[in-house]
C-alpha cells in the first residue's frame, strides 16, 4: 500500500512536529524503517508513526507499511536499537495486537518497540478510523509535549474525546500503552 494515500498525512505531521521545539519530519511516502530507526537513534525523545498495517504471510503476524512497500513486522522492529527513554506513537491500526492464534508466537509491532529499547509504545489494539487517530493522537501529543507521561497522556486525550464528543468509542476505546516503567 502506498503511504500516500493515507489522507491528512502531512497536515498530521505538520500539526504533531508544532507541538515539539526540534525533531524530524521523515514524509512517509518515501521513508524507509531503516532511516526511521537511524532517526530515533538521533535522540528524539518522542517518535510519532502514521500509517498502516497489513497481516503478514497470511497468519496474524502484523506489518507496519512504509512508503517504500516494505513492510515491517515486530521481529524486525525489535532488532533495532531505539533509546531507552524514547516514547514511540504508533498512528496506525492494531499495532498492539498480538497473535489471536496460539500457535503464533511473535510480538505485536507496538512489542517491537519496547523490545528494541523504548520506554513507552502508544498504538492501537483496533483498526481506527484516520480522522480518529489525527484528532486523538495530535491530543496525545499535545500533553507529552507539556509534559505528562504516555500513559496520563492517553487517558486524558481519551477522556477529552470523550467530553467533547469529536472521536467516536470505537477510536478511543482502542488506544493503549505498552510501557517498561515500573512506578
Amino acid at each position: 500500500m502506498n503511504m500516500a494515500l493515507l489522507p491528512g498525512v502531512r497536515d498530521e505531521l505538520s500539526e504533531i512536529a508544532a507541538s515539539y521545539p526540534r525533531g524530524a519530519t521523515l514524509l512517509p511516502e518515501g521513508t524507509t524503517f531503516a532511516e526511521l530507526a537511524r532517526a530515533v537513534r538521533g535522540g528524539d525523545d518522542v517518535v510519532h508513526v502514521a500509517g498502516h498495517t497489513e497481516r503478514m504471510h497470511g497468519n496474524d503476524d502484523s506489518a507496519l507499511l512504509f512508503g517504500t512497500g516494505e513492510a515491517v513486522s515486530g521481529r524486525t522492529v525489535a532488532a533495532a536499537s531505539i533509546p531507552k527513554d524514547a516514547v514511540v506513537v504508533l498512528a496506525a491500526c492494531e499495532t498492539l495486537r498480538r497473535p489471536q492464534s496460539p500457535q503464533h508466537r511473535t510480538l505485536s509491532i507496538g512489542e517491537g518497540f519496547l523490545a528494541a529499547g523504548a520506554s513507552d509504545v502508544v498504538g492501537t489494539l483496533a483498526p481506527i478510523a484516520d480522522q480518529s487517530a489525527k484528532t486523538l493522537f495530535g491530543e496525545v501529543h499535545r500533553r507529552l509535549a507539556a509534559g505528562a507521561d504516555a500513559a496520563s497522556a492517553v487517558r486524558d486525550a481519551q477522556l477529552a474525546a470523550i467530553a467533547r464528543g469529536d472521536v467516536p468509542p470505537a477510536g478511543w476505546r482502542g488506544v493503549a500503552v505498552l510501557t517498561t516503567r515500573i512506578e
